[in-house]
């Protein structure tokens, strides 16, 4: 199996929690691979998507894995929050809720399918993807949230060209050809000795 990592490169369809540094875009400050850029949230159902970048990746998909890096700021209080997929829209899909802790760390959620059609996944399907997170805890004192990174990793078998199959024929008979013919010159050698021999 092969796999393809992509990041955010544009807004998605939410854009609800606050970015840090003040001025970032959201998708710059989650796929800058740095925890000193972050999103953060300061309440329950909050969200934010990112847009992903398209891929002319070709073969065979078998899933697709969204990841999310994140922390929470107070320890004693609740903060969890869930990994989105947005498909093309019009509907969302949620991962159970990921109990945060205080130290950034990585979450993670794998996908067979495509959420929204039930099918295998099609490279359309990733160009269309959108990631990110809706908070689903928060507690009464919780300070805050934070989302450093969103992406997501492809896992898919490479496709192998019509031509590279013909171009294999070819290889094979290069090298089988010669045998062939010094075997044929083998059993015509071998049929004179013995015809010499009888007579």
């Amino acid at each position: 199996m092969a796999t393809l990592t992509l990041r955010p490169n544009a807004a998605g369809t939410y854009q609800e929690m606050g970015v840090f540094p003040s001025g970032s875009t959201h998708w710059g400050a989650t796929s800058d691979q740095s925890d000193s850029s972050y999103l953060l949230a300061n309440d329950i159902l909050v969200r934010d998507f990112e847009n992903f970048e398209d891929t002319s990746q070709t073969g065979t998909i078998s899933s697709v894995t969204g990841y999310m890096r994140a922390k929470k700021l107070t320890s004693a209080q609740a903060g969890a929050a869930q990994i989105g997929w947005r498909i093309g829209g019009p509907a969302d899909w949620y991962s159970v809720g990921k109990a945060l802790t205080t130290n950034f760390a990585d979450y993670s959620e794998t996908r067979d399918v495509n959420p929204q059609t039930g099918l295998a996944w099609t490279w359309d399907d990733i160009n269309a993807l959108e990631l990110g997170a809706m908070v689903s805890a928060f507690g009464r004192t919780q300070e805050g949230l934070y989302f450093s990174e969103f992406w997501i990793v492809v896992e898919y078998t490479v496709a192998v060209p019509q031509a590279f199959g013909d171009g294999l024929s070819w290889v094979v008979y290069a090298i089988l050809t010669p045998i062939w013919v010094s075997l044929l010159k083998l059993i015509g050698f071998l049929r004179k000795l013995i015809m010499e021999v009888r007579i």
